[in-house]
């Protein structure tokens, strides 16, 4: 699924865009001969013929536009998924394998073996795809608190199947994900052995990740253990989503009131300081991916057509 998706979009820029092979190798992070390959495979699965699906023109713009306008070093943007889709929520099929090709690359281009990951069911589905070398010089750490309500999005258990299937040491930080006070997260952040695996989680040079919306209850309820009447009291303060547990409003400035958790998480200022990846779709994310990139707090960016016209319709909007 993963090559024919690639396939259909190296023919976009060759065939519909008019790109030069070596600006598709460039804009895919492949090599030319990866790029002739995928080409013959899109003429062999018939997507070549006097035409190319797709409006390969529209998707470059936007690119192009959310990479100048946010000073992001890479942006990757894939249809957006269809009703009932399979991961719909999560921004479809296209934005989970477009996320394992731009996490692959960016460790391959980068030589990067200590990454750094968020919480979620985002997380889980790449971690499910990712076809990586067994190398025990891997280091998987978590960015934030490991302890939640649901086993399918703890990084617990994402980590311990990343050891086994691509090798390498994991490193989680036994905490929940926030706190209800400053106070209980301070008192949590001094326990034994958390400020190593926080310093390791900082200096991880690769950072993946996704982020939550504010009016996704049961996103808030199984990662966070959030009441209905806390999500409430989160909107009122202008909450929008949040990213690694900390809150933030439509400007991406991190909520501080005493009705707001505290993240048990690396700083976000942190995240800029290498390479943050963060792969979300889906319109109900829009608000806080624009807030995030408002923020600063992304370099790479994975997300679908639909949710990136919006994020720009946004900000035209505001200005």
């Amino acid at each position: 699924m993963k090559d024919k998706s690639l396939s259909l979009r190296a023919a976009w820029y060759t065939y519909g865009a008019g790109l030069k092979q070596n600006q598709v190798a460039d804009l895919l992070q492949e090599s030319r001969p990866k790029v002739n390959r995928m080409l013959t495979a899109a003429r062999n699965s018939g997507f070549i013929s006097y035409s190319v699906e797709g409006d390969p023109q529209h998707l470059l713009e936007l690119e192009a536009s959310l990479m100048q306008r946010y000073c992001l070093k890479s942006c990757f943007i894939t249809r957006s998924p269809d009703p009932g889709e399979s991961l719909c929520e999560l921004g479809g099929q296209a934005v989970i394998e477009a996320g394992v090709h731009q996490f692959q690359t960016l460790m391959s281009k980068l030589a990067i073996q200590t990454v750094g990951l968020g919480k979620g069911r985002t997380i889980r589905e790449l971690s499910k795809r990712l076809s990586l070398p067994y190398n025990d010089d891997y280091t998987w750490v978590a960015l934030q608190g490991c302890l939640g309500i649901s086993h399918e999005t703890n990084p617990f258990d994402i980590i311990e199947d990343l050891c086994d299937s691509l090798g390498g040491e994991g490193y989680l930080l036994p905490l929940a994900a926030i706190e209800r006070s400053a106070q209980e997260a301070k008192l949590a952040l001094q326990r034994h052995g958390i400020s190593d695996v926080l310093r390791m989680a900082k200096s991880a040079k690769l950072k993946v990740l996704g982020v939550g919306a504010i009016n996704n209850t049961p996103h808030l309820s199984e990662i966070f253990g959030l009441e209905p009447h806390e999500i409430t009291l989160l909107k009122h303060a202008g909450a929008v989503g949040d990213i690694l547990g900390n809150f933030i409003d439509k400007e991406g400035q991190i909520i501080v009131s005493a009705d707001c958790p505290t993240a048990l998480a690396i700083p976000l200022s942190e995240l800029s300081s290498h390479r943050s990846l963060v792969i979300a779709g889906g319109l109900q994310k829009t608000d806080v991916l624009r807030a995030s990139l408002k923020g600063g707090y992304i370099t790479d960016l994975v997300t679908d057509i639909e949710s990136a016209a919006h994020i720009l319709d946004g900000d035209n909007s505001e200005n």
